[in-house]
């Protein structure tokens, strides 16, 4: 008969992504924060770490470099806004316009501290350079060019 007291290997792993996980996300809600209340200026990995309860060998394991933190904040932003406007599936273009703009004011008052820090360390890393096929300002044209297609294509 087996040991009754070895655990699982299978389930240790999956408790240490999970916990790996949480340790993402604090410290991506501990920049935020940082960012926010303090300024970008503010945000340093040494600050960083001392206020999400981690070392700063931590942070490059998980991340990187400051540069990847930034980045990881900034593609938060972007999925939580790609999930708010890509549902308009109104025929009239009136309302699926006002629907877009409702949806993000929405988004932004849920969370201004994060969505502050995020544009803050979004601009500073380039992201919304308008040159990049990727950033959010051509992603957020693609949006508005396929509301006026399917508008076209509805007879408006």
């Amino acid at each position: 008969m087996g040991n009754m007291n070895q655990t699982n290997p299978a389930r240790g792993n999956s408790t240490r992504q999970a916990n790996k996980a949480l340790r993402k996300q604090k410290i991506l809600d501990e920049a935020r924060n940082l960012i926010a209340t303090r300024g970008f200026e503010a945000f340093t990995l040494s600050e960083l770490a001392t206020r999400a309860g981690v070392s700063i060998p931590t942070i490059h394991n998980l991340f990187g470099k400051k540069q990847e933190v930034f980045e990881a904040l900034c593609s938060e932003m972007v999925v939580r806004v790609d999930q708010t406007v890509s549902n308009p599936d109104l025929v009239d273009p009136i309302e699926a316009a006002e629907a877009f703009i409702d949806n993000l004011l929405a988004l932004y008052r849920s969370d201004e501290a994060f969505y502050r820090a995020a544009f803050l360390a979004g601009d500073r890393s380039g992201l919304f350079e308008h040159q990049l096929p990727s950033g959010i300002f051509n992603r957020s044209l693609s949006i508005a060019r396929q509301m006026c297609q399917d508008a076209v294509d509805n007879g408006y």
